[in-house]
């Protein structure tokens, strides 16, 4: 039998790690995936995947709080855009509290694509629709994709521009709907 490298034995101990933080949030909940995540060694809790798994967990698990607290010291020190898209993806009590903090992040991640549809995903959630719609084109124009469109003509309908709404979901319909030989 063969020896297992150093490097296959790291992601057999990273997927036991990832399995039992998901076998106790179904088991126990918050409380489980917190005890799991003390219990782990420093660093396992410092790989990227497992602290992005931890956080969405206590998301699942209704522990928004203790992910909001820690989502929010990860973004200050570092500009990792799965972690900004979680965050952004939280339902807190504050949402404005929650844009701000995207907002000051800004500079930190270059007014990126991803950032961009952050803060335009929370002032839709908030229902600033000027501003969503602000963000949101300036994402659109950086990366014209379906997701921002769709947000887009939201933002567009409640500002009562229900043409331009339009055009932004027309944008996103597959090529064979938008011919005149389709039979719809």
């Amino acid at each position: 039998s063969k020896a297992l490298s150093d490097n296959d034995l790291d992601e057999l101990v990273l997927d036991a790690w990832q399995g039992y933080l998901l076998q106790r949030a179904k088991t126990h909940g918050a409380e489980g995936v917190q005890s799991v995540w003390s219990s782990m060694p420093k660093n396992i809790r410092q790989r990227d995947e497992i602290e992005h798994l931890y956080y969405s967990l206590l998301i699942q698990t209704n522990a928004s709080l203790e992910a909001v607290k820690g989502l929010s010291q990860r973004l200050k020190k570092d500009h990792a855009v799965p972690f900004l898209e979680l965050y952004g993806s939280l339902n807190t009590a504050d949402l404005s509290s929650q844009l701000k903090f995207v907002e000051k992040l800004g500079d930190k991640f270059n007014h990126s694509y991803e950032w961009l549809l952050t803060a335009g995903k929370l002032s839709l959630r908030l229902q600033i629709w000027g501003q969503a719609k602000n963000y949101l084109e300036q994402a659109l124009h950086l990366k014209p994709t379906p997701e921002v469109r769709q947000l887009l003509a939201l933002a567009l309908d409640a500002l009562g521009k229900t043409d331009e709404a339009y055009q932004q979901l027309k944008a996103t319909w597959p090529e064979q709907y938008l011919s005149r030989d389709s039979h719809l």
